[in-house]
């Protein structure tokens, strides 16, 4: 088997590269309220958790729409694009629900 195959760029399969797969996944207000909680549900503490689940069984879960399922897919793609800590995802605000509620 093939521990660290290039992600298919059709498939909604998550692929978290192995060395990554330790990372803690952050939660609010790195990340939404919701996005945070359908993760807890599913049991989601790293990203390995993650890998080889499919993306669109998240939009099954409670609370969990396309924004939401939206969210989960940059949160992964910036893990992937080497955002290595749970401490560099926190200091970025993936929430879309964020950009609501800034001043400018």
């Amino acid at each position: 088997m093939i521990e660290n195959p290039p992600p298919d760029k059709f498939s909604d399969h998550i692929f978290i590269p192995v060395k990554l797969r330790g990372v803690p996944v952050p939660a609010a207000p790195a990340i939404s309220v919701r996005l945070t909680k359908t993760l807890s549900y599913r049991g989601v503490k790293v990203f390995g958790d993650l890998h080889g689940l499919r993306l669109s069984e998240f939009g099954t879960f409670r609370n969990c729409g396309k924004i939401t399922v939206s969210e989960l897919g940059r949160l992964i793609q910036r893990i992937r694009g080497g955002l290595t800590t749970a401490g560099h995802l926190a200091d970025q605000q993936l929430s879309p629900r964020s950009r609501l509620f800034k001043v400018h």
